[in-house]
């Protein structure tokens, strides 16, 4: 009987220990409710884009773009020019905004992420599945939590979680700021 104890412990031990390897970011997220309900806001609206401005960052503006089935793409960056971008959300010019956060030379602090599946952030995909991703500073950063893929990159667990929970933590900011501008 001691024996069958003995192999028990050491099978919860050895399955705590790989489940610990999952990061644990992945298991707290936000941008999974927020994705969704910002898709759900713009095709309530019947509009693939929308564009505004951080009201806690001066000349800091966001977009969103929503490929319907295929990605949500956001773009924040400080713009030279917030006339001009003050504008574009006036106007209801988004699809002009997004293309200027993402590819004007005077957007500066530029973050772009890739939310492949428009289904918020995911630390660990499936096999095969696509990585979402964020470009920071002009690094990105795929998401592919696996243990095999962290080693490869020389990336530590713990630098992973991180990693993921600052761009969960961003995604989330921008997801509810673009939400509140639609309702708004």
């Amino acid at each position: 009987m001691h024996i069958h104890r003995t192999i028990a412990a050491g099978l919860t031990l050895a399955l705590a220990g790989s489940i610990s390897t999952i990061p644990v970011a992945a298991r707290q997220t936000q941008s999974p409710a927020l994705a969704k309900e910002l898709v759900a806001a713009l095709a309530a609206k019947k509009l693939d884009c929308v564009l505004a401005k951080d009201p806690d960052v001066a000349g800091q503006y966001v977009a969103a773009l929503h490929l319907p089935g295929l990605q949500l793409l956001v773009v924040s960056a400080k713009f030279a020019d917030p006339a001009g971008m003050d504008y574009r959300i006036f106007s209801s010019d988004c699809m002009g905004g997004y293309a200027d956060l993402n590819a004007a030379v005077t957007a500066t602090d530029r973050v772009v992420i890739s939310d492949l599946g428009a289904d918020g952030l995911v630390a660990v995909p499936k096999k095969d599945a696509p990585r979402d991703g964020i470009t920071r500073g002009g690094k990105e950063m795929k998401f592919d939590g696996d243990t095999k893929a962290l080693k490869a990159a020389k990336m530590s667990i713990q630098d992973f979680e991180k990693s993921f929970g600052e761009a969960e933590t961003t995604y989330s900011a921008y997801l509810r700021l673009l939400i509140a501008r639609l309702k708004g």
